[in-house]
């Protein structure tokens, strides 16, 4: 390889091959491709870029000389940059349509998997990595004089500070990273926003009314109320500064009525929401935070949306409300136990 590719010669011309990259720095191109993050490109250049752009007359697709058709890559095509999955049919490999990647001379290949939602790297090179570097956890540094680590926990990721054998009370204290946070990829500045929300959080206003409490709370979004497992938005024209709400304004907001967002095709008991799609997407299934079917959501760690199949959009086609109770209950119970 070293003589294929010298690294030192800088007038080596790769052309449009010869990348060279770290482990790592392979991962985290993979997970921003998967979040479609810090992206440089727009949008539409980006989904330009996961577009077969390959004529049928192209296909099977080969890689040079080595295979002509290549085993596995029936039905896929390339778009500008990636191998993108098709119809799939024919292909030696599972995986999900849309799915895209590619591989390296040197024993490297990756692919991503958007409706899956994860990613893929994998190289001959890894039998060389020590094992603490994929360890499921990250030392982060010190926090008020205790070790700070990313780890996996129980019920998932969290921020740890200190140790089990802490002879300081209250230690280790525990902080909920994101289902979206990945441990290799988290930074000590991300770890300190997680650590100083929950601390804020703690210390908002609680409001006793009608036998409970209203909670301000701050989220993803913006400060919200939190009131018999039921949200509340806080309009920002009228109420600025929502630390600052007292009692009174507090009961106003969640008596209220909520006006019904011109998203929401239908809506079940559980909580469960038929939504429309953004930017032309097809409907899709949206699980309410705090509602009875977002708890069981929140308790398997999935995330709240669920895709509506194909053949079930091709049979209602402009009428998705008229989805049967069992064909809903189908697609989510199918969605929480893969």
């Amino acid at each position: 390889l070293y003589n294929t590719y010298p690294t030192n010669d800088s007038k080596f011309r790769r052309g449009g091959h010869g990348l060279f990259s770290t482990l790592d720095a392979y991962s985290t191109f993979a997970y921003f491709l998967l979040q479609k993050s810090n992206l440089i490109l727009s949008r539409k250049s980006f989904e330009l870029m996961l577009t077969d752009h390959t004529k049928s007359e192209m296909k099977p697709l080969g890689i040079n000389n080595i295979f002509k058709p290549s085993p596995g890559l029936d039905g896929d095509g390339f778009g500008l940059g990636f191998r993108v999955r098709g119809s799939g049919s024919g292909s030696l490999l599972f995986g999900s349509i849309g799915e895209f990647g590619w591989a390296g001379a040197a024993e490297t290949m990756f692919f991503v998997d958007p409706i899956e939602e994860f990613y893929v790297v994998f190289s001959k090179l890894f039998d060389n990595v020590p094992e603490e570097r994929y360890q499921l956890e990250k030392e982060l540094g010190e926090f008020q004089g205790k070790k700070m680590i990313a780890r996996i926990a129980k019920f998932g990721p969290v921020i740890q500070i200190g140790e089990k054998e802490d002879a300081d009370e209250g230690f280790p204290k525990y902080f909920n990273m994101s289902s979206e946070q990945l441990i290799r990829h988290i930074s000590i500045n991300e770890a300190l926003d997680i650590i100083n929300k929950k601390e804020e959080n703690n210390s908002l206003p609680t409001f006793e009314y009608d036998k409970g409490n209203i909670e301000l709370k701050n989220g993803r979004y913006g400060f919200y109320l939190r009131f018999n497992d039921k949200n509340y938005k806080i309009d920002k024209e009228k109420y600025p500064e929502p630390k600052n709400l007292n009692a009174d304004q507090a009961i106003e907001i969640v008596n209220t009525p909520i006006e019904k967002s011109k998203d929401i095709l239908k809506e079940f008991d559980n909580g469960l929401q038929i939504r429309l799609g953004k930017y032309g997407k097809p409907p899709y299934f949206l699980a309410v935070r705090g509602t009875e079917i977002g708890n069981i959501f929140k308790e398997k760690r999935k995330k709240p949306f669920v895709g509506i199949p194909k053949e079930i959009l091709e049979k209602y086609k402009n009428d998705i409300q008229s989805i049967s109770d069992q064909e809903v209950e189908e697609i989510v119970d199918k969605f929480l136990n893969k």
